[in-house]
């Protein structure tokens, strides 16, 4: 059963002008996200880097105690945001959280966002981030782990095809919160579970894949990652809500994916909303799902 804190928080969602903005700007679109989480903050144990990575801006966040690039896992962090929206700033609380848990240093990559840079802007700039690391920073690939949420979540799971595709070296794993696996918007929760999800609506999605499609093909595998060939892939972990649109995009990926052999774990959330991961420690129920992630980590 859902905790009551949850209940408050879901209630909350509802009464914010979230699934409401479709018609509303990009610059709106994104003051109503950083708004949103806000109230999230990093934990003091946490220490924050601004830095530069093939001239885009990002943020280490690492666990004070333990120091700059000492961990074992080095974690690629992409943002969730639909493509059009998001931001270190908006995930920065949560990432910091994240590493202060797995005593993991995260990388929060600020790629570029559509409409300005459309596809495949995003793709590029998350597959020369993860070389960097691996040649000029010299971290071996199996100490890399991708990970993201929503459209970050379809976006880790494309820059492991587009590795693939290339013949580099694919990451140790790849974590994945309420992943976008689909820009056609073909799963059928995206309409039996639009009156339950109080974030997203698929005229939202139809807005943000136009602004980042721009008329380019949405199967292809580098856009949405559920048409793509996943044979080879590292070890994933979904985690996801059965209330949000976005609970088919998870289900068939990790059905594909486990019938290609790939070793793949999807954790699923009863009446969780997308992304409830990333309310940390406001959740009963985040606070055990991020357990959940740590100890997949702990597993590899």
């Amino acid at each position: 059963m859902v905790s009551r804190k949850a209940k408050i928080l879901l209630n909350l969602l509802r009464s914010l002008p979230v699934k409401s903005s479709g018609d509303r700007s990009v610059e709106r679109k994104r003051h109503i996200l950083e708004r949103t989480l806000s109230i999230l903050k990093v934990p003091k144990t946490i220490s924050v880097e601004q830095t530069q990575i093939n001239n885009l801006y990002a943020e280490w966040l690492y666990p004070t105690k333990i120091g700059y690039m000492k961990s074992e896992y080095t974690i690629l962090y992409l943002h969730g945001g639909a493509y059009v929206i998001g931001s270190p700033k908006t995930h920065r609380a949560f990432a910091g959280r994240f590493s202060m848990l797995t005593e993991t240093q995260v990388l929060l990559l600020d790629y570029r966002l559509a409409p300005e840079y459309p596809f495949p802007a995003a793709l590029e700039d998350a597959t020369k981030t993860y070389l960097k690391l691996i040649s000029d920073m010299e971290l071996e690939p199996d100490k890399v782990i991708l990970m993201g949420d929503s459209a970050g979540g379809g976006l880790a799971l494309s820059t492991m095809l587009n590795l693939k595709s290339i013949k580099k070296p694919l990451p140790r794993a790849a974590i994945c919160i309420s992943p976008w696996t689909d820009l056609t918007l073909s799963g059928e929760s995206i309409l039996t579970k639009e009156d339950e999800d109080p974030q997203l609506s698929k005229k939202n999605l139809e807005f943000a894949a136009e602004m980042y499609l721009q008329g380019q093909n949405p199967r292809n595998p580098l856009v949405s990652p559920l048409f793509g060939e996943l044979h080879g892939l590292p070890p994933i972990f979904i985690q996801v809500g059965t209330s949000e649109i976005l609970l088919d995009d998870s289900v068939r990926f990790a059905k594909k994916a486990l019938e290609s052999g790939v070793d793949i774990k999807i954790d699923i959330w009863e009446e969780m909303t997308h992304c409830f991961t990333l309310f940390g420690k406001m959740l009963p129920e985040s606070r055990l799902a991020l357990q959940r992630l740590n100890d997949f980590i702990n597993s590899l």
